[in-house]
């Protein structure tokens, strides 16, 4: 995974925005008071993004492992990914009407907005790069609802904006990914919270002890399977 993972890297207090996902060119950072005002007006633009539905995905903070451990599984990445549908103010949707799709994400330096056509844009890439380039790793949905009646995501800057998101520098034990995933997705689904606790990284070190003889005796269990394939296969047993 990129640079723009969710340890490292020194908090820098503001938004970056992609509006382009599936494109080349830089997106562009904005302060707390460009997301109030100048973002917000971008995106909307004398438009409707009404949120129509939220997941929240989580991926692994790192691919070292060939296959996935479940005793590292709490090192892990969260984001949310939600679809708007966008219209112009006045004209009917016959005539102007846009689907998109959106990721929302805290790093180690920024909050990370992205918008694009294609649901994958988002799902699988953030800032031009894929989350995860290796063939044993993909993209876990966690959980999916339907966004509360009428919210918009102008209504979602706003949200940030008065929670002083941008003000809260990240920390590994508590202003994290995973906390802003929550507080973005229970915002948004209309039935749904996720069930994730401020305790849950005070985890990772009696996890990571684990974790070695875990992985060890994974090994040693498909090394017998594999012995025991090979012995059946020359005696010829069925």
């Amino acid at each position: 995974m990129g640079s723009f993972h969710s340890t490292g890297g020194d908090w820098k207090g503001k938004i970056y925005f992609d509006e382009n996902a599936e494109k080349e060119e830089p997106g562009t950072e904005y302060g707390a008071q460009e997301l109030h005002s100048k973002l917000k007006d971008i995106i909307d633009n004398n438009r409707q993004n009404v949120i129509l539905n939220v997941y929240l995905y989580k991926v692994p903070l790192s691919e070292w492992l060939p296959v996935p451990v479940p005793e590292m599984k709490i090192m892990y990445h969260t984001y949310i990914v939600f679809e708007t549908e966008c219209y112009k103010n006045g004209i009917s949707k016959f005539l102007w009407y846009r689907k998109w799709w959106w990721s929302l994400e805290k790093h180690a330096d920024f909050i990370t907005l992205q918008r694009s056509q294609y649901e994958a844009a988002v799902v699988e890439r953030c800032r031009k790069e894929r989350r995860l380039k290796d063939m044993y790793h993909r993209p876990e949905l966690v959980l999916k609802d339907r966004a509360k009646e009428n919210l918009s995501l102008k209504d979602l800057i706003d949200f940030m904006y008065h929670k002083k998101e941008l003000d809260l520098k990240y920390g590994v034990d508590e202003d994290n990914c995973q906390k802003f995933a929550k507080t973005i997705f229970d915002r948004i689904a209309a039935n749904k919270t996720w069930k994730w606790t401020y305790f849950e990284p005070f985890l990772v070190v009696n996890r990571l002890i684990k974790a070695p003889f875990t992985f060890l005796s994974y090994i040693i269990s498909n090394f017998l399977v594999k012995f025991l394939i090979t012995v059946i296969s020359l005696f010829h047993l069925p």
